[in-house]
């Protein structure tokens, strides 16, 4: 195959995967409001979380639906937003509690947990040097003890399954 065919065929595939990716949102991401300045003491640092919300309906289709007013809230912080939303979220030392998702507004009504879970976290290959790398990597994150919560967020609403969402 000559180089341009090469190229035109590249190109094509790229421009067919971008359209079936979801774009992020663009707006800077948001701050949480911490409850307590115990709260705000024991984040470390902070990490960018995407929330999106989506309808599933009938046998393996799910629509995201935006503009959803949601709530983000924990024992240590909480924040309002309306979807897609980044949200800066802080990895905090010691084990947070979850972090409950409530999304309502025209016809949309839906809740999740996400659970935070302890960063750094790594396996190594099938070796015994791998073996080793892990164990050793494991009990350094252990010894910070920082939690966070996942990057990506997706509260679902179940519809009935004739029913397809309003947009």
């Amino acid at each position: 195959m000559n180089s341009i065919l090469k190229c035109g065929i590249f190109v094509s595939a790229a421009a067919l995967l971008a359209s079936c990716t979801t774009e992020e949102p663009q707006k800077p991401p948001l701050q949480v409001s911490f409850k307590s300045q115990a709260a705000r003491d024991a984040v470390v640092r902070h990490t960018d979380v995407s929330v999106r919300t989506y309808s599933r309906y009938g046998v393996g289709n799910i629509e995201e639906v935006t503009g959803i007013p949601c709530t983000l809230s924990s024992v240590e912080f909480d924040v309002t937003f309306v979807t897609p939303a980044k949200i800066y979220a802080p990895v905090i030392k010691g084990q947070p509690s979850s972090v409950y998702a409530s999304c309502e507004g025209e016809g949309y009504k839906a809740t999740e947990t996400f659970e935070p879970s302890l960063q750094g976290v790594g396996f190594g290959g099938p070796s015994v040097a791998g073996l080793v790398a892990a164990a050793v990597s494991t009990a350094i994150v252990v010894g910070r003890n920082e939690y966070a919560y996942p990057k990506i967020m997706q509260v679902h609403q179940v519809l009935d399954p004739k029913a397809k969402p309003k947009k």
